[in-house]
C-alpha cells in the first residue's frame, strides 16, 4: 500500500488526474451477475453482430454516397469504436478464461494500451448514448420520410439504437468503472470531431449536421453551448448508471468465483 502511494506521488500530475495506472484488468473481464465464460460468449456474439452491421453500413454508405462519405459521420466513427471495443474485449475475455482466470493479456502489454482500452470503454458508453438520443430527437425525420427499404431500416436502427442497447448490456455485465475526469477526454475527442465537420464544410459547402451550422448567428452559439452541457450531463448519467450497477452487484452477486471475496468495494473513482 505504501509503495503504491509513493508511486502515485511520483507520477506526473497529468497521469494522476487521468488515473494512468489505475486500470483494473479484473473488472474488465469479470461480472457481478454471470460467469466469465458466459461473459465471453455474450461478447463474442455482440462482436460478431457489430462487425456485420459495420460492414453492411460501410457498403450501404459507399453505394449511396461514396467511401469518403462514411468517415465524416460521427455515428459511423462511433460504431467503429464500438466494434473495436467488443472485439478487443472478446479477446481479453478469451485469454482470461483460457488462462485459468488470470488477466495475462493485460499484464503482458504496455500500460498505455490498457489505459487506452479503458478510455475506449468510456467513449462507447458516452457516445452510444449521445448518438441514440441525438438521432431520434433531431435527425431521424429525413430518413423516415424517405421510406427506406427494410434492410436500411435494420442498419439504421442498429447504428442508432442497438448500439445503445449493446452498450447497456456490456455496462451491466462487466465490472469496469468510469472515472469522472475522463469526461474531459471524451469532450476533447468530440471537439476534434467538430474540426472534421468544419473541414468538410470548407470543402463541400455542406453541413454534416444542420445543428452545427455556425453561420446562423447567435443561435449557433446557443446550440454549441447546449451541446456541451448536454454531452456533459449524459456522461455523468452513465457514470451514475455504473454506480447503480455496482450497488446492485454488491447486493445480489451470485458469481464471485472469478475474483476474491475480499475485493474492495467497487465504485467509480472520483476526480
Amino acid at each position: 500500500m505504501e509503495d503504491n502511494m509513493i508511486d502515485n506521488k511520483n507520477k506526473p500530475n497529468f497521469a494522476n488526474f487521468f488515473h494512468f495506472k489505475d486500470f483494473d484488468a479484473e473488472k474488465s473481464v469479470t461480472s457481478w451477475f454471470i460467469s466469465s465464460k458466459t461473459l465471453l460468449i455474450i461478447r463474442g456474439i455482440i462482436a460478431l453482430y457489430t462487425w456485420i452491421i459495420l460492414i453492411g453500413q460501410f457498403i450501404d454508405t459507399v453505394i449511396y454516397g461514396g467511401t469518403d462519405y462514411f468517415f465524416v459521420y460521427f455515428t459511423n466513427l462511433g460504431f467503429v469504436g464500438l466494434t473495436a471495443y467488443f472485439t478487443t474485449a472478446f479477446y481479453h475475455s478469451y485469454r482470461y478464461v483460457t488462462k485459468n482466470n488470470k488477466p495475462v493479456s493485460f499484464q503482458y502489454q504496455p500500460d498505455i494500451l490498457n489505459w487506452l482500452f479503458w478510455l475506449l470503454y468510456h467513449t462507447i458508453v458516452h457516445y452510444s448514448t449521445i448518438i441514440m438520443l441525438a438521432y431520434w430527437i433531431f435527425l431521424s425525420k429525413h430518413f423516415i420520410l424517405e421510406k427506406p427499404l427494410p434492410y436500411r431500416w435494420w442498419l439504421n436502427v442498429s447504428m442508432h439504437g442497438s448500439n445503445f442497447l449493446l452498450t447497456m448490456i456490456e455496462i451491466f455485465l462487466n465490472r469496469q468503472i468510469m472515472v469522472a475526469s475522463f469526461v474531459i477526454l471524451c469532450l476533447t475527442i468530440q471537439i476534434f470531431y467538430m474540426f472534421v465537420v468544419f473541414i468538410n464544410y470548407a470543402l463541400t459547402s455542406q453541413w454534416i449536421y444542420e445543428f452545427m451550422d455556425f453561420t446562423r448567428g447567435s443561435i449557433s452559439a446557443l446550440w454549441y453551448i447546449g451541446l456541451l452541457i448536454g454531452f456533459t450531463i449524459i456522461f455523468f448519467i452513465m457514470y451514475g448508471v455504473h454506480l447503480l450497477r455496482d450497488s446492485l452487484g454488491r447486493r445480489f452477486d451470485r458469481h464471485n468465483d472469478d475474483y476474491t471475496n475480499n475485493d474492495e468495494p467497487v465504485s467509480s473513482i472520483s476526480i
